[in-house]
């Protein structure tokens, strides 16, 4: 049997429901993993987030269910679970695991976006309390940019290629280098579910108006700024130039309208904004870099694309500072 046999038997066995058709909606090809559409006889559609089972695989899907039954207790808008027959969040068959959720139907604005919703939406998101979510069973866990063990884990990587960066990357390296350590370096800032991965690709419009995040793949908790910042930046996708942009004014001044309506940055998060932007780019170049530099790193395209970006970060947080200073 092919792996959309063997899936669409385990959700029939696992989540007790005909399948229809299993649509493939992942970008890239994969014996390893798949994103799916379920298409259900006179039903709503499910989305299937299928992997194959390895050590420790279990454990990243239930954080992932326990991120969005958090959300679902609170009535904050996003992908339902689906639990097993069995009342497991994890379906396990067949040598995959699998995460069953809500398919979320609306459409997605590539070109102009609806960016001081996407803001709201996120702030939204920050404003969900989470003085029980360490608590619940299994807890919501950490954000990927989180604990803060994770961006020291890449500081000492970065200090361990020391030497060995060629000229012509000296600058992106320093930026790298400076903005994590920035990062680490910040007084407790307020915490809440981060998405981790908020741009106009996963954030749908449904039929009624609203904007629903979607692929949590990377969420948990953490300082809700860096959410923000990585917006402020991702929200330039799509432009004619990008990778190489210029910041748009319309769009982040945008996204803080949204952003701020819903939830008013404190004083201390203001101060610290240009930091989270620079961390937007900070964090991939410091997983891309050592990589990168084993071979040909003009051949990486993961780094050069955001070497191509890196230095526009400066200009989105002035831009962003100036609209928050004006809008006091």
């Amino acid at each position: 049997m092919n792996s959309i046999e063997l899936l669409s038997d385990l959700v029939a066995d696992q989540y007790g429901t005909h399948v229809v058709q299993l649509e493939p909606l992942h970008r890239f090809a994969s014996a390893e993993r798949g994103i799916f559409r379920v298409e259900r006889a006179a039903q709503p559609p499910w989305l299937l987030r299928a992997y194959r089972q390895e050590p420790g695989e279990d454990r990243w899907l239930v954080q992932r269910a326990a991120t969005l039954l958090y959300l679902e207790q609170r009535g904050y808008p996003a992908p339902r679970l689906v639990h097993t027959r069995q009342g497991e969040m994890v379906g396990r068959q067949h040598g995959w695991a699998t995460l069953m959720l809500t398919f979320v139907k609306g459409t997605v604005d590539e070109q102009t976006g609806a960016f001081d919703a996407i803001g709201a939406a996120l702030a939204r998101l920050h404003t969900v309390d989470v003085r029980t979510a360490t608590s619940t069973t299994p807890p919501v866990p950490f954000a990927r940019w989180q604990p803060q063990q994770q961006i020291f884990d890449w500081i000492a990587a970065l200090h361990a290629l020391a030497g060995q960066i060629p000229a012509e990357l000296d600058g992106v390296y320093r930026f790298t280098l400076e903005s994590l350590q920035r990062v680490v370096q910040w007084p407790p800032l307020p915490a809440a579910i981060l998405h981790t991965d908020c741009w106009v690709q996963n954030a749908v419009q449904t039929i009624e108006g609203e904007i629903v995040l979607i692929d949590w793949d990377g969420a948990g908790l953490g300082p809700p700024l860096l959410d923000l910042g990585y917006l402020l930046v991702a929200c330039h996708a799509f432009l004619p130039e990008w990778p190489q942009f210029r910041p748009n004014r319309n769009r982040i001044h945008a996204v803080l309208a949204g952003y701020s309506a819903v939830r008013p940055l404190t004083a201390s998060e203001r101060e610290h904004l240009a930091d989270a932007v620079g961390f937007a780019e900070a964090f991939r170049m410091a997983q891309v870099l050592p990589a990168a530099l084993a071979g040909d790193w003009r051949q990486q395209r993961n780094l050069t694309r955001f070497y191509a970006r890196y230095p526009v970060t400066t200009e989105i947080a002035r831009l962003a500072g100036d609209y928050l200073a004006h809008s006091q």
